[in-house]
């Protein structure tokens, strides 16, 4: 396949190497210094759990520099760059391009709509997790799993894509339930992105502490009501438990609020716990700890 990857952070390093093994891929960034230097060198893929090193060589270009159409285009920029981005790269789409995203948060599938019809659009969720280490340097913290929502029309693609992600040594799987497929994934982004950059922890370390985890653990509890007023059909108790059980294990894993507050950028906040604290006064439903530490991030770009 030809696979064009919109956002070359941690995951579009990480997943762009190991998936360039098999499959044209081509790297789409802002970046112009990081750009030349995959070029250049490759990137370098450090597995944590494996202790081992590999470097492998995709193409990399500026946004709107590409003119080739793709099989696939994965979006993995911030929430908030989606519409900039994929007006910039426009000319990688076709009627036959199908896009996939893996992005954080809610209503990234509304931004992509714009551009491409949902009969072509793949929602997923990832539980692995990457942290640059370099402009072409990144490590494997994790082998968790991603997931592939698919409605009929792209049930026959999403299960290419995600044969393609197991070859390449991914855990990968589709599942029907795509609006399911997107809860899952943000109640671990609420609890663990924004407290890990507001404590300036690993996502381990956070399960760790319990007054820290308390906090996250009422996010959850909060989006959960949420969720369940939507339809669907959460325990809050398990969620929590089952969260912090994954978390616990990513003593080395830091999300990308983290990253991103370390390296003073915007957050997805507002993709986030921001989300959740709108949709709260939307549905008369308490949300108190996710704008708490909506405020608590907002107040750290401020000094950015």
């Amino acid at each position: 396949m030809k696979i064009g990857i919109i956002g070359a952070g941690a995951l579009g390093l990480m997943f762009g190497s190991l998936l360039s093994k098999d499959h044209d891929v081509h790297l789409l960034d802002v970046n112009p210094e990081m750009i030349d230097k995959i070029n250049k060198e490759g990137i370098h893929l450090h597995d944590d759990q494996n202790n081992t090193d590999e470097t492998f060589y995709p193409k990399a270009h500026l946004n709107g520099t590409l003119e080739e159409k793709m099989d696939a285009v994965f979006v993995l920029v911030k929430s908030n760059y989606t519409t900039a981005s994929l007006q910039a790269n426009k000319n990688l789409i076709d009627s036959k391009t199908y896009f996939i995203t893996l992005q954080n948060g809610l209503g990234n599938d509304e931004k992509m709509s714009e551009f491409v019809d949902k009969d072509h659009l793949i929602l997923g969720v990832t539980r692995i997790n990457s942290r640059r280490l370099g402009l072409n340097d990144v490590a494997r913290a994790n082998h968790g799993i991603t997931v592939f929502g698919y409605q009929d029309s792209t049930k026959e693609f999403a299960s290419k894509i995600a044969e393609a992600f197991n070859k390449a040594t991914f855990d990968a799987k589709i599942e029907s339930n795509i609006k399911k497929v997107v809860w899952d994934k943000l109640f671990l982004n609420l609890a663990s992105n924004a407290f890990t950059a507001y404590y300036n922890c690993s996502i381990g370390a956070l399960a760790a502490d319990e007054e820290r985890w308390a906090k996250a653990s009422e996010v959850i509890r909060e989006a959960c009501a949420i969720a369940n007023h939507e339809g669907m059909n959460y325990n809050a108790d398990e969620l929590i438990a089952f969260n912090k059980k994954f978390c616990e294990g990513l003593t080395s894993g830091y999300t990308s609020m983290w990253q991103d507050v370390t390296n003073h950028r915007k957050t997805e906040i507002h993709a986030l716990n921001g989300r959740i604290a709108q949709l709260g006064k939307l549905y008369h439903i308490p949300t108190p700890m996710n704008q708490w530490i909506t405020d608590r991030i907002l107040e750290l770009e401020e000094k950015f």
